[in-house]
């Protein structure tokens, strides 16, 4: 008997790139384990592998580095989302910009004084 097809309906918030990435994931361990009962053991594992996936594209638009390198994805900075605008930065960039910005206000209320 047949591995099952599997296929990915409505996917949001990935590229094409990590679609075929965890398709290819989750053909690969169907094949594994059928003919036998599968449906739960490949939602775990596209639980698992979409985890491992979880990080952001792009660089840091503060600092212009890569978020995440294409060598070292298991060794990513820390980073955040801004709510507001839904940009990432590493922690260490938006903290040390914020750090400026207070600086910057309590310097520039001393001034008007």
């Amino acid at each position: 008997k047949e591995p099952p097809s599997v296929a990915i309906v409505d996917c949001k918030g990935l590229d094409q790139h990590r679609q075929k990435h965890l398709l290819n994931h989750i053909q690969t361990k169907a094949n594994e384990l059928s003919p036998g009962l599968m449906l739960v053991a490949l939602c775990e594992e596209a639980v698992e592998k979409l985890s491992d996936m979880n990080h952001p594209d792009g660089d840091c638009p503060l600092c212009l580095f890569p978020l995440v390198t294409e060598e070292h994805q298991s060794e990513t900075l820390p980073f955040m989302k801004l709510m507001s605008c839904f940009h990432c930065f590493h922690s260490e960039c938006i903290i040390r910009w914020w750090n400026w910005l207070e600086s910057s206000k309590q310097t520039g209320s001393s001034k008007s004084d």
